[in-house]
């Protein structure tokens, strides 16, 4: 044990000495340029689109982000946020308080400046929501082909660095090894919320479908009780470590003149990461149409479907393809009509691979 004392206290500074020499500069990436298209779908502003070029530099030990959209018609849009590895959070700033949040995934680290990224938006008001995707080009911001270019002198001394990095981190291992003889190597993930507050969903074990071959890659229960507002469920759609896209089902339509305000219109959608639509489909009750009140200026353009107890309808993208099926149908009593409103929903969702 005082052997092993001795070997940390001489192996720390030994490792923070390693660390300061080859510690990048402040700005650890090259100027990016993404092509940048997003759409706010949903809420007051559905249909603002945002298309252009978003030039950043990701930079620090933190991955801080900033950079600018530049939109074609030429105005620019000032965009912070941080990227780590492949996920990226980043805010647009409209001016006048207005800002947009967009999160997603990248198909490499953001820093390589490769491939192409897409995920999520919300705002700049309550109630929006929409999806963006982007490719990067190959050519820096603000450079050419040339500039872009590593010298050979560069090439060398980042194999040096990268050599360096990883004897520090083979030291590192084979160190927290030595400190970890002897004790249980349990380990906590801590797991990711699947759904908005207010809301009952979860992700569930994929079970066989009436005639599918193969299980769905991933499945989601969820259901909605009469009278909550705040339904409006978000799952992301994963096979293993590989990020696919995001699913989910929010109130879309009330009855006209019902302060118990139960939902006649649930959305179900589904987004695709090698798809830049997000394609939204109607589930409605009995209702007549005009007695319902959307709450989306496009929840009249989605199809419409009219449900039962046990019917499927299937969603399909680019790459994925989804069936939803209506598990468990109750509608409410105290309406002027049965089969008006829903008073208890639970739909079935499962997502494969085409």
């Amino acid at each position: 044990m005082i052997q092993q004392n001795k070997f940390l206290f001489i192996l720390l500074p030994t490792l923070l000495l390693l660390s300061a020499c080859v510690r990048p500069s402040a700005t650890t990436s090259p100027a990016c340029v993404l092509a940048f298209e997003g759409t706010i779908r949903n809420g007051p502003n559905a249909d603002l689109s945002l298309t252009g070029n978003l030039g950043f530099m990701v930079y620090g030990e933190s991955s801080g982000l900033t950079g600018t959209l530049k939109l074609e018609d030429g105005k620019e849009i000032p965009v912070t946020g941080q990227a780590t590895g492949r996920a990226i959070n980043l805010i647009l700033d409209l001016g006048s308080d207005s800002l947009i949040y967009a999160t997603g995934t990248a198909q490499n680290a953001m820093n390589y400046c490769q491939g192409s990224a897409g995920g999520s938006l919300v705002g700049p008001l309550p109630g929006d929501s929409g999806d963006w995707f982007g490719k990067f080009d190959s050519v820096a911001a603000g450079g050419s082909p040339a500039d872009s270019q590593p010298t050979s002198s560069s090439k060398l001394g980042q194999a040096m660095v990268l050599g360096a990095t990883a004897m520090v981190i083979l030291v590192g291992i084979a160190f927290a090894a030595l400190l970890m003889q002897g004790q249980a190597n349990t380990r906590l993930r801590k797991k990711r919320p699947q759904a908005g507050a207010g809301s009952a969903g979860r992700k569930v074990t994929p079970e066989d479908w009436h005639g599918e071959a193969e299980k769905p890659v991933a499945q989601y229960l969820t259901t909605y009780l009469g009278g909550d507002s705040r339904f409006d469920m978000s799952f992301s759609i994963e096979a293993g470590t590989d990020y696919l896209g995001e699913c989910g089902a929010a109130v879309a339509g009330y009855l006209l003149n019902n302060p118990s305000k139960q939902a006649a219109a649930i959305e179900v959608w589904l987004f695709d990461k090698n798809d830049i639509r997000t394609v939204t489909y109607m589930l409605l009750s009995e209702a007549n149409p005009n007695e319902i009140v959307f709450t989306t200026k496009a929840g009249q353009k989605n199809k419409p479907i009219a449900i039962s107890p046990g019917a499927e309808t299937t969603i399909e993208t680019t790459t994925l393809r989804m069936k939803v099926k209506v598990a468990e149908l109750v509608y409410a009593h105290n309406t002027s009509r049965p089969r008006n409103a829903f008073n208890r929903l639970t739909l079935k969702l499962g997502v494969w691979r085409k």
